[in-house]
């Protein structure tokens, strides 16, 4: 990610225990369940 993002979106110098100021860079996983299944033993 470029330097000038991080600085812009998710500055250091705010406090966390804000609400809605959580800063900290984040993943995200996304897709599409294709089949499911049930295992009996």
């Amino acid at each position: 990610m470029p330097e000038s993002i991080q600085k812009e979106c998710y500055p250091k110098d705010v406090p966390s225990t804000n609400p809605m100021e959580n800063k900290d860079v984040h993943i995200a996983f996304y897709g599409q369940i294709v089949d499911a299944y049930i295992i009996e033993e």
